[in-house]
C-alpha cells in the first residue's frame, strides 16, 4: 500500500516478538511485553502546586495519574523495567 497513514491505520498483519498479534487491523493476539519507567530523584514540595494546578484547571484528580508497580504487570501483563536516572540537576 503506498499510503501509508491507511497502512497504518488499519494494517492487514502485525508481528510482535514474531506472534501475529494483528490481521485485517483487528487484535487476534495479546502479547504483553516490558513497560520501561524512570524513577529521578524531585523535590516532592512540587506536588502541592501540580494538585492545585489539577483542582483549578482539570477535571482529573492528580492522584488518578499515579500508579503503583502492581498495576503495571498484575494478571500477567507482562514486566517492568527501571532504568538508572542519568545526568540531573548539578
Amino acid at each position: 500500500n503506498t499510503n501509508r497513514q491507511a497502512m497504518f491505520e488499519k494494517p492487514d498483519y502485525v508481528f510482535k516478538d514474531g506472534e501475529l498479534v494483528v490481521v485485517d487491523g483487528k487484535v487476534v493476539h495479546t502479547k504483553w511485553g516490558t513497560t520501561h519507567v524512570v524513577r529521578p530523584d524531585f523535590d516532592p514540595s512540587v506536588e502541592k502546586d501540580l494538585k492545585s494546578y489539577f483542582d483549578r484547571y482539570l477535571t482529573m484528580k492528580l492522584g488518578n495519574f499515579k500508579i503503583s508497580d502492581d498495576e503495571i504487570t498484575e494478571d500477567g501483563r507482562g514486566s517492568l523495567t527501571v532504568h538508572p536516572t542519568v545526568g540531573g540537576a548539578a
